[in-house]
């Protein structure tokens, strides 16, 4: 289970209870990258031809979750910009002590394995001291796909709740639904890997949930703005019309092979009409590039218009990132003279 959306939400699962006792980023770094990371090494090096060899055990992954709680914490001391993401995702508070890195980074690389242990037969949990046997493989009962689906959603969902109470503290009501809004769309995009079929898009129900995210999404998004008086209720209404187009769409689509040549189209100029309505409420959200100042909204039109080329879809998704975190400069501000 390589790089995947299920580590990311066990480690929100596990670590958001846990986020008084060790360092939140780094348990998400370390239950995320280096287990699968150094398998692939060791791959790549012939020393462990097994996808999940030595890395997966007990042993060698806390000594990479260790290695992992120094880097960050080395990063941490010469780039601020961490500190920034951290207080603005409220995944840690404060200067943390070393001990809670290496304590993040030793829960989140264990969590890894005790995630993967269930599902590959090439595991050996506790090796170096026992080879060729992994006692939690449950891979192939009607449980295991269940089980990994509820610990997706319930991770994400946590965080998702967790998010909001904490930004509404900070910031108030309106502003803290916006930055959810924009949070629940970056986490449609997250999804989609785990349940869209690439070479047969929409044919399973799973399919949907990813859309029906994104959906909720914008839907909160556009409300906040309403509710700031940042848009109009008729842009509003244009913005939730196109939004519910697009879905219906989706939906008809469901169960089919490969998209059509016109629905592609549709959905691909019809969030860039979304975009483009939302450009004069989100005016005043802005990010600097050398030197120069740029609507974030912008940023997220050319990206979509560029998603096509492949190199759109980060700038996309970081134009999204850039929105979810500058809408903080909402707070406490007037709105527009009149809402547009």
């Amino acid at each position: 289970m390589p790089f995947t959306t299920y580590h990311l939400a066990s480690g929100f699962l596990v670590g958001l209870p846990l986020r008084r006792r060790v360092h939140l980023p780094t348990l998400l770094a370390a239950t995320t990258i280096p287990v699968d990371l150094g398998s692939v090494l060791l791959v790549l090096g012939g020393i462990d031809a097994r996808p999940h060899g030595l890395t997966h055990g007990f042993v060698v992954a806390a000594l990479l979750g260790v290695l992992t709680a120094i880097v960050v914490y080395v990063l941490d001391r010469y780039l601020k910009v961490h500190k920034t993401l951290y207080r603005a995702f409220y995944l840690a508070q404060g200067d943390e002590k070393f001990h809670k890195y290496i304590a993040g980074g030793v829960v989140g690389s264990l969590l890894h394995v005790v995630l993967d242990a269930p599902l590959y037969e090439d595991m050996s949990p506790f090796e170096p001291f026992v080879s060729g046997v992994n006692p939690f493989l449950l891979s192939g009962t009607q449980l295991t796909l269940p089980l990994y689906d509820l610990v997706l959603y319930a991770g994400l969902l946590a965080y998702l709740v967790f998010f909001y109470e904490m930004s509404r503290r900070a910031l108030g009501g309106p502003v803290a639904r916006l930055q959810l809004g924009v949070l629940v769309i970056l986490v449609a995009i997250l999804l989609a890997p785990t349940t869209v079929d690439v070479e047969l898009l929409f044919r399973e129900p799973e399919a949907f949930i990813p859309l029906g995210v994104g959906v909720l999404g914008v839907v909160l998004a556009v409300l906040s703005l309403v509710e700031m008086r940042l848009m109009s209720t008729v842009r509003a209404g244009l913005v939730l019309s196109v939004t519910a187009t697009l879905l219906a769409t989706a939906y008809a689509n469901l169960g089919g092979l490969l998209l059509s040549s016109t629905t592609a189209t549709l959905v691909y100029t019809g969030v860039a009409a979304i975009i483009v309505l939302l450009r004069s409420p989100l005016t005043r959200i802005r990010i600097t590039f050398m030197n120069k100042s740029l609507k974030a909204v912008d940023l997220l039109l050319m990206g979509w218009l560029s998603a096509l080329l492949i190199v759109g879809i980060p700038v996309f998704v970081a134009a999204l990132f850039t929105i979810l975190v500058e809408s903080r400069r909402l707070a406490g501000l007037e709105p527009l003279a009149r809402p547009r």
